[in-house]
């Protein structure tokens, strides 16, 4: 399954369908084999990117998550989430960075989703925790700015587990 572009909602449905088809139609001696998802992406929306994860983890089987080219923002906690062998091409570009966010409105409102975007930066920085080498807190420290990575980088990390 090829995760490519821009991550939203469209992708996320695309990604579901597509997993969900690549199971139905398996031969019957690879029902229980590792799914691969392939990561090329700039990132994008991350409520799409939890529901990707949260979908990931929902799984009767692994899922390997295979960057080729790039796997930036949201595209690289995707990859850093997979459920199977985490891996990146040698020449692979990965990058994280704090959530990114835009408001207006009211003062109230404002300062609401300023809370609410405070909450989903803790739970990647979370969910980054638990993947990697890394605690939530070093991540929180880490990822004021983008912060690019090559795959062996990403492998010290341990946002991915091998290059290949």
């Amino acid at each position: 399954v090829y995760l490519t572009g821009t991550i939203d909602e469209f992708t996320l449905a695309d990604t579901i369908v597509k997993v969900r088809s690549v199971l139905k139609n398996r031969e019957e001696s690879k029902v229980g084999d590792p799914l691969n998802l392939i990561i090329d992406s700039f990132g994008g929306c991350a409520y799409s990117m939890f529901g990707i994860v949260d979908y990931m983890e929902s799984l009767d089987v692994k899922v390997n998550t295979i960057c080729r080219g790039k796997a930036m923002s949201a595209g690289a906690i995707i990859l850093a989430c997979g459920t199977g062998t985490r891996a990146a091409s040698k020449r692979s570009t990965l990058m994280v960075h704090q959530g990114m966010a835009m408001s207006s409105g009211k003062t109230g409102d404002i300062r609401s989703s300023a809370n609410h975007y405070s909450q989903m930066d803790d739970l990647m920085y979370e969910l980054l925790g638990e993947k990697t080498n890394k605690d939530a807190k070093w991540w929180k420290a880490n990822m004021s700015h983008d912060k690019y990575m090559t795959a062996s980088e990403a492998i010290e990390l341990g946002i991915i587990d091998e290059i290949g």
